[in-house]
């Protein structure tokens, strides 16, 4: 009997297939799995999820977003609190995909408070970025840098300094649409030095910078 500890095993193949763009052939098999499976809640629970991501794939959002409610369910019924936050993420993105933003910020705010109680820095920190980019498509920007500053300090705190980059990229973003380019530069600044020093990312960084003078 699969146990949840085999999950990186138990999921390769349909893994497998969804890197090599062969997304019907994954949602096939992580179906088969998952009717494999039934009787480990955890295993369903992960495969009901990866049917989402497949869905999210095809760029079939009603279906990815009816995957990711069943996975809650799941979650729910098992009274696993890592698995209602797992399903509450994704259901913040599948709201977010379709431009729900308001929606998806209630759901990520679960998520924070949740991962608040738990003490998880990395779940507090996505969720946190999650909350800002919805407050940017909502014109809500004074809120969103807010949440980017918290989201900053938790990456920090698990010293993630990849996201931290992305953190400060949106900072830079964020300000020269406020119409505010040396803060924009600043922030721009510190990500490309913080950032991974890729040739090609240089250049692109580069030519980031220097547009905040135009």
């Amino acid at each position: 009997m699969a146990q949840a500890q085999d999950w990186e095993e138990v999921k390769a193949p349909v893994y497998e297939l969804r890197y090599a763009g062969k997304s019907q052939e994954a949602l096939n098999l992580a179906r088969e799995l998952k009717a494999k499976y039934a009787h480990d809640t955890h295993l369903r629970w992960r495969f009901t999820g990866v049917e989402g991501h497949i869905h999210g794939d095809m760029l079939n959002r009603d279906a990815q977003l009816k995957s990711y409610l069943e996975a809650y369910a799941i979650a729910e019924e098992a009274g696993d609190a890592d698995m209602v936050r797992g399903s509450t993420i994704h259901l913040g993105n599948a709201y977010f995909y379709q431009n729900q933003f308001e929606t998806a910020l209630e759901y990520y705010r679960s998520v924070f408070d949740l991962a608040e109680e738990a003490g998880d820095n990395e779940d507090m920190a996505h969720s946190a970025q999650n909350m800002a980019s919805c407050l940017i498509d909502l014109d809500r920007a004074e809120e969103a840098i807010d949440w980017l500053d918290l989201s900053y300090d938790h990456y920090a705190t698990i010293q993630d300094t990849l996201s931290m980059a992305g953190v400060l990229q949106t900072f830079g973003f964020l300000y020269k649409e406020l119409d505010q380019p040396r803060k924009a530069l600043s922030y721009e600044m510190q990500w490309f030095d913080m950032a991974t020093p890729d040739v090609d990312d240089l250049v692109m960084q580069y030519n980031n910078v220097s547009h905040t003078y135009l």
